[in-house]
């Protein structure tokens, strides 16, 4: 039988193996337990294909290279003792044939490379084998506090001087020789706001790096400033010294606050909450710090020409009444990117806005707008303006009751707006007033060159029975284009409202685009999707669907194919 003829020749391999002498034979031990660590949370590598999913390194006792291994099995190792370390950046043993004595990790020049190694132990074969990983870099963030730009430079050189010179594999240790300079340039054209360097060093405690700071214009350099104090950069470790880059009283740099504090970041798990890195030439607003002291501080400062305000994701941040009231200057507020299960920065209004100046733009972006009154800009009719352009992008309105754009009627001031748009914004739970979400003025003359609304959610359980989008366009004298594109209507209840309501009455020329939307409902057979006067001809309407099943009282312009999804595959792909 076939399991017999296997069992003999088994025997015979097994007794042909005993009759070789042992020096022909490798006694060989697998090794059947592995623990990883990273600054001492479980760590597990991915097992694909790049060389970071081979974490170990094997040497000799005397320390010369044996094999270089992944973990995703269990592996056998000839009987005997060797060193083994781990590390989460295999990519950086650019020779592992050298003596494990001879195995440096080099400075990063650019300050840029973080990495973990475990110690090397001494490892017997066979036995269970703890690899516990450590963070070997920490960093160093220079972070300037000016809200009051100095245009005489429009480059910043952080030049760092450290004496460990690189990391030592065999030892476990910062190897401290030479001092070494690493330059790090970053342009500044807002004069030093918003100025944040980071610089990713290997860690030690037992020295400290120097600082100086070039403030360069057009690469000439026009003034250098020294840190009084040298800093101490540890593994795994964030050290921020904070401090003004313009104080022109300061020869030396001696008003720093320093914190040293845990990073809470590795290579392979970033968490974007953490850290933040501000984009030039806007000023960060701490989340403990007050929105209006910054913003009446820009808004004061004669040299700042556009105020430009960075906001901390999952942060909430709060504007006055008056904060906002009398806009001059262009503005932008940018709330940083969310990281994972982070929300938006909020910016709480406490009261409207309006503007009474020629300003640029004012635009608000990734931010959770929430007003505490039922208007967001509410334009009174005593008010002189010309507004280049108006936007609002990826923005969230929860609950929101009221206008984003309101102009009171009968007045003979010049008011322009040259374009309005609303792009991937979402407005869940939004209640409607019967003037819509976007009401310029319905009487005398009001100069606007186009509207755009695109990307953007517009959801409510009642829309009531006027305008929700748009309306009172009939004063309109200029050239004006209306485009809707990309959007999604939900009407969770099933209301007689009008989404659009458009009259171009007075308008030196007219376009409307309408392309790539999607209208669902609760209930059929209500609701009006554009209502256009006789003096809207130049219509486009392309790509819309309507949900399955779904249909409203009047489209206006082209009737929706039907799609496939339905009403509540709608509702459940917007998570609503």
């Amino acid at each position: 039988m076939k399991y017999i003829k296997n069992s003999v020749l088994a025997l015979a391999i097994v007794a042909s193996l005993t009759a070789c002498d042992k020096n022909e034979v490798y006694e060989t031990s697998v090794t059947r337990n592995l623990e990883m660590t990273l600054d001492g949370e479980p760590y597990s590598i991915y097992y694909g294909t790049d060389v970071n999913s081979k974490p170990l390194f094997i040497y000799k006792d005397n320390g010369e290279y044996y094999s270089h291994i992944g973990t995703s099995y269990r592996f056998a190792l000839p009987n005997g003792t060797y060193r083994v370390f781990a590390t989460n950046q295999a990519t950086l043993i650019k020779e592992p044939s050298l003596n494990l004595n001879e195995q440096l990790i080099q400075q990063d020049p650019e300050a840029k490379q973080t990495f973990a190694f475990s110690t090397p132990v001494y490892y017997n074969a066979g036995s269970n084998l703890s690899m516990a990983l450590e963070t070997r870099t920490g960093v160093l963030r220079l972070k300037a506090l000016d809200v009051k730009a100095d245009k005489s430079y429009n480059k910043l050189r952080a030049t760092i001087t450290t004496p460990v010179t690189a990391y030592h594999i065999g030892n476990g240790a910062p190897v401290i020789g030479e001092p070494i300079e690493i330059l790090l340039e970053t342009g500044t054209s807002g004069g030093g706001i918003g100025y944040t360097q980071d610089a990713v060093l290997i860690g030690c405690e037992s020295e400290k790096v120097k600082v100086v700071l070039d403030y360069l214009k057009d690469d000439a350099v026009v003034k250098t400033k020294t840190f009084e104090q040298d800093f101490t950069v540890l593994p795994n470790q964030l050290t921020q010294v904070d401090f003004n880059l313009n104080n022109a009283e300061e020869q030396v740099v001696i008003g720093c606050t320093v914190n040293i504090g845990q990073i809470n970041w590795r290579e392979n798990d970033v968490v974007a909450s953490v850290k933040v890195d501000v984009p030039e030439g806007y000023t960060y607003v701490e989340p403990s710090a007050k929105f209006d002291d910054v913003y009446a501080a820009l808004n004061q400062d004669e040299s700042v020409e556009e105020i430009k305000i960075f906001l901390k994701a999952g942060s909430t941040y709060t504007a006055s009444a008056t904060t906002l009231r009398g806009i001059t200057k262009p503005l932008v507020i940018l709330g940083q990117t969310p990281g994972f299960g982070q929300s938006k920065s909020t910016l709480r209004l406490q009261g409207t806005l309006d503007l009474t100046d020629v300003v640029d733009h004012i635009r608000f972006e990734k931010l959770n707008v929430a007003p505490a009154t039922a208007q967001v800009f509410n334009i009174a009719r005593s008010l002189k303006f010309s507004l280049g352009a108006l936007e609002f992008v990826d923005c969230d309105f929860n609950a929101f009751s009221g206008n984003l754009w309101l102009q009171a009627s009968s007045t003979a001031n010049t008011q322009s707006v040259g374009s309005m748009l609303v792009d991937g914004c979402r407005f869940i739970n939004y209640s409607a007033p019967t003037t819509g979400l976007i009401a310029p003025v319905n009487n005398r003359d009001n100069a606007i060159s186009s509207i755009t609304v695109r990307n953007s959610v517009f959801h409510a359980r009642n829309f009531g029975t006027g305008t929700v989008v748009l309306g009172r366009l009939n004063s309109v004298t200029s050239a004006l284009a209306v485009a809707i594109e990309g959007n999604t209507f939900v009407d969770a209840r099933g209301t007689d409202c009008t989404y659009f309501n458009i009259d171009p009455a007075k308008a030196a020329s007219f376009k409307l685009t309408v392309t790539d939307n999607t209208v669902a409902g609760a209930k059929s057979g209500v609701g009006t999707w554009f209502k256009l006067s006789a003096k809207a001809t130049d219509v486009t309407a392309t790509g819309n669907i309507r949900a399955k099943g779904y249909s409203m009282k009047a489209y206006g312009v082209s009737e929706p194919a039907e799609g496939s999804r339905t009403y509540e595959e709608i509702l459940s792909d917007l998570n609503l």
